[in-house]
């Protein structure tokens, strides 16, 4: 605008002006101006009107005015559309040139940004030139695994790093041939010195490259080979064991049906492999329990706890239903949602351990020589009995017996003439008594006998009377004989006693009477109980 004013001054007050300057300055406006086209066209409009009127003032109106200004006109549109054209090549110059700086821009962010993956990545890259076999490019995970610093790794011999050179090779044949490797195992030498059992998964960068670059990752699988060598070691211990466990070792489902069973397992049942007994256990509660309601017990207890310890049962061996009895541990394996998927367990057979149990607790409370209750066993049940006495009412009579003249048969015989004798007398007692009477020994010669006859004391006195008429026969002592008496001694309740001490000791003291006496007879602690209490056997047999 400045350019134009100063041109339009200069034409008024210039008279030799020529009208050229008036068509030459627009140029200026179209070529030399650094304009957009719009400013370019509107301001070269202003400045086109600007000059022609400078121009009409000076020269008047004439016909070269007129002229000059249609000059303008088609000066003016050629101007234009010359600009028009160029500011498009140009515009399209500019897109093209900002196109590429944009793309060159996101491509230099790119390869930041995988510069920085490739660091980043927690397992070990390398870039190998299949040219050199050298590494090119290494991660910080690469360095540190391989080397100890990515910077020592770089140059160093692919090849080297394996501990077979062979798999180098075959690594590189199988990428000529398929252009990629996925999962090769190898074992390569680590940064610190240990050989490490690793896959390696390579890619060819660009086949057509006369040195072909090669992307490898190492993955290191030592700690999962080593894990899986202790599984399969578990595993193979396990199988060891269940298959030459001397118990047995089973596994059920929640519904008792037989999922798995080893060798001992199987014999114990009575069959031959582990196939037929479980195909042939489908219930184990009303096929093995001799009392089925055991298996509900069983399932409670491991429903409460998950585990049952010692678990005694008497079950049928399956295939030839003979019984014994077997101890169980069990537990229970949770599926994933927490619900039983199934049991397993071991069991051992416990027959024996049961039947010496029982014979333990048989001695204990009995007499090995005689089988009589022993004084223990016979006190529990004169206790029972003075308890049911007094709720029910009745007699209830101890008597105490000591045989007469048996030392001189140990004496003379010996000790295992005398325990035949022991026997004998054991079993005329039992011969003479009533089922429901307890006959005991309570040590040495001496024998114990509750009587619980509704019509005491006269019932009482009759069996003493038979137990001295068992006597009169001679003893055989295993080709000798021996004639062996009893003394008695009685006491009743409950006007001798209400408890089993009192009423011992008081048929005691009444056996002592009767050992005073003259043996071979029968007293009573209180004598109204008994007319022929003061009496001898022979004065009773006789009167």
């Amino acid at each position: 605008m400045v350019i134009t004013l100063a041109a339009a001054t200069l034409i008024f007050v210039q008279q030799n002006v020529d009208a050229v300057s008036v068509l030459m300055l627009p140029a200026a406006f179209y070529l030399a101006v650094p304009t957009r086209f719009r400013v370019a066209v509107i301001t070269n409009g202003v400045a086109s009107l600007v000059m022609m009127g400078s121009y009409t003032a000076y020269a008047g109106a004439t016909e070269t005015t007129l002229r000059t200004g249609v000059a303008l006109i088609v000066l003016t549109g050629l101007l234009a559309a010359l600009r028009g054209r160029s500011g498009r090549d140009l515009r399209i110059a500019w897109a093209t040139a900002r196109s590429r700086a944009e793309a060159l821009a996101e491509l230099a962010q790119s390869r930041k940004l995988i510069e920085r993956i490739f660091e980043a990545v927690p397992i070990p890259l390398v870039v190998v030139s299949t040219a050199s076999g050298r590494i090119r490019r290494a991660n910080k995970a690469a360095g540190l695994f391989l080397h100890g610093s990515t910077g020592g790794l770089v140059g160093c011999r692919a090849a080297d790093l394996h501990e077979d050179p062979g798999d180098g090779s075959a690594l590189l044949a199988s990428l000529a041939r398929e252009g990629a490797v996925r999962d090769f195992p190898t074992r390569v030498h680590a940064a610190d010195g240990s050989v490490r059992s690793v896959l390696v998964s390579a890619n060819v960068v660009d086949k057509s490259a006369a040195d072909m670059q090669v992307v490898s990752s190492v993955f290191d699988i030592t700690g999962r080979l080593q894990q899986e060598e202790k599984l399969r070691k578990a595993e193979a211990e396990y199988r060891a064991l269940f298959e030459n466990a001397v118990v047995g070792v089973y596994r059920t489902t929640p519904d008792g049906r037989m999922l798995r069973a080893n060798p001992a397992l199987v014999r114990l049942n009575g069959y031959s492999s582990e196939a037929e007994l479980v195909t042939a256990v489908n219930d184990i509660a009303s096929e093995w329990y001799v009392e089925p309601q055991r298996r509900e017990e069983w399932a409670r207890l491991m429903g409460r706890t998950g585990r049952v310890i010692d678990f005694v049962s008497e079950v049928y061996r399956h295939k030839t239903r003979e019984r014994i009895w077997v101890s169980e541990n069990g537990w229970t394996v949770w599926d994933e949602n927490g619900e039983p998927a199934y049991f397993e367990g071991t069991l051992i057979d416990i027959t024996e351990r049961m039947r010496a149990e029982k014979q333990n607790a048989y001695f204990a409370s009995h007499d090995p020589l005689t089988n009589l209750p022993n004084r223990r066993h016979f006190m529990e049940r004169l206790e029972q009995a003075l308890a049911q006495r007094k709720r029910k009412g009745g007699w209830l009579a101890v008597m105490y017996l000591d045989l007469d003249r048996f030392k001189p048969v140990n004496d003379t015989f010996g000790h295992a003439a005398g325990d035949l004798l022991l026997a004998d007398v054991a079993r005329r007692l039992k011969s003479v008594c009533r089922s429901e009477d307890v006959v005991a020994r309570i040590g040495g010669d001496e024998f114990t006998i509750l009587s619980t006859s509704a019509d005491e004391p006269d019932g009482s006195l009759g069996l003493a009377e038979r137990i001295l008429a068992a006597f009169v026969e001679p003893f055989s002592l295993d080709g000798s004989r021996a004639l062996v008496g009893a003394s008695i001694g009685i006491a009743f309740a409950p006007y001798d006693g209400v408890s089993p001490d009192e009423l011992l000791r008081k048929a005691d003291q009444a056996l002592y009477a009767a050992k005073s006496a003259g043996r071979n007879t029968v007293r009573t602690f209180n004598p109204d109980f008994g007319r022929h209490a003061g009496e001898s056997g022979a004065d009773r047999a006789a009167g």
